[in-house]
């Protein structure tokens, strides 16, 4: 007798993936930064600091993201009881004559 349990087959894990991703988007000339959402106010504020100016496209991003693999289980069978041989008797047999009762 016995039953059915489960086993660790590989633990999780968790894995760092880096990769370029086609995404346009408007960078500044001077200082890198994205400007996608206002290219013209940063372009502003960097002559109202005195510095150049000016944008273009770039279109790739580099994009890390997470991912989480969860483990991984296997099923095995484990013996609570081992089994065993053993005679039954159906019946009594007499020594003296050999009836059977």
């Amino acid at each position: 007798m016995g039953h059915n349990e489960q086993y660790v087959v590989k633990e999780a894990w968790t894995e760092t993936v880096t990769e370029d991703v086609y995404d346009p988007w408007e960078c500044c000339n001077v200082c890198g930064a994205d400007c996608t959402a206002d290219p013209s106010g940063h372009a502003k504020q960097h002559a109202l600091a005195g510095e150049g100016g000016g944008h273009h496209i770039e279109y790739y991003k580099t994009v890390t993201r997470t991912v989480e693999h969860p483990a991984e289980y296997g099923t095995r069978y484990v013996v609570d009881t081992p089994a065993w041989t053993e005679t039954v008797s159906d019946g009594f047999f007499c020594t003296g004559c050999g009836a059977k009762k």
